[in-house]
């Protein structure tokens, strides 16, 4: 039985403040399957391959973000922190 997607938005979360990005790479994808327009959990994605030092995945992740939200401050923040 799959799990509410809030329950694996909490998951997701507590993954991240555990730094623990493999398993957060893994919940944000799960997420994503059932919301694909999901902001915060495309953000949660793209910051988890950032911090595994996958970059072109993470920039492709924050670019979708853009698209549905092209006023996302962290989204921008993290790209700026991409390029330099």
């Amino acid at each position: 039985m799959d799990a509410p997607l809030s329950n694996l938005e909490q998951q997701a979360i507590e993954a991240a403040l555990k730094a623990d990005w493999k398993q957060a790479l893994i919940l944000n994808q799960q997420i994503l399957k059932k919301d694909s327009k999901n902001t915060d959990s495309l953000n949660r994605l793209a910051r988890a391959y950032f911090e595994l030092g996958n970059f072109p995945q993470a920039k492709k992740y924050y670019h979708q973000t853009l698209k549905l939200d092209p006023y996302n401050q962290i989204t921008h923040k993290f790209l700026k922190n991409i390029s330099t």
